[in-house]
């Protein structure tokens, strides 16, 4: 009998990810906060979306600016960074300020928001087969179960991608608060 020959391991692979339409994302932010916010928040982008940390560490940052009604730019941004005690993590001022370089306009930021997403949504589907992979080797479950499982696992995934939208009663109340806000701020 022929020996069987070794497993051969999968080569390491980076997992999908865009960096510059993740800098493109985070450079419209700070050209266009209020709209580009807006963009993100609507095509379910989340921190998690990101796939570098400081591109994920200065979305959150963005994300506790915007809830807070903070004002988003260069100047607040490195405050709130600092606040954090983040700042160096993501780069510093060097980064911030190469973020708005490379970024001559906002006007792309659909485009840059949809690559992230999409490479967002492989990643996760990625992570979901290998855990349902994980689970068929688990000879404590039956077959409908890991079955079941991973049909539940990738109808999440859908979920979330679909399901990102706010409910009407929620988006009108946004949209007061945000209408209120402004006009206690006053005309830019």
């Amino acid at each position: 009998m022929p020996p069987v020959p070794a497993p051969v391991a999968a080569p390491l692979r980076v997992p999908p990810h865009n960096a510059e339409a993740e800098r493109g994302v985070l450079g419209s932010i700070l050209l266009d906060a209020g709209r580009v916010m807006d963009l993100c928040i609507e095509s379910g982008l989340i921190e998690d979306s990101f796939y570098l940390p400081p591109h994920r560490l200065l979305f959150a940052a963005f994300q506790a600016m915007a809830g807070a009604g903070t004002a988003i730019d260069l100047v607040t941004t490195a405050a709130q960074l600092r606040a954090m005690e983040r700042f160096d993590e993501v780069g510093g001022a060097a980064f911030l300020e190469k973020l708005i370089d490379d970024t001559p306009t906002a006007a792309h930021a659909e485009y840059y928001i949809d690559i992230v997403r999409q490479k967002h949504l492989l990643r996760s589907t990625i992570a979901c087969a290998r855990k349902v992979e994980s689970a068929c080797f688990d000879e404590d479950q039956s077959a409908d179960q890991v079955l079941s499982e991973a049909e539940q696992n990738f109808l999440d995934i859908t979920e979330r991608q679909h399901g990102s939208m706010r409910m009407w009663p929620e988006a009108i109340k946004a949209t007061f608060e945000r209408i209120e806000q402004i006009f206690q701020l006053g005309p830019g």
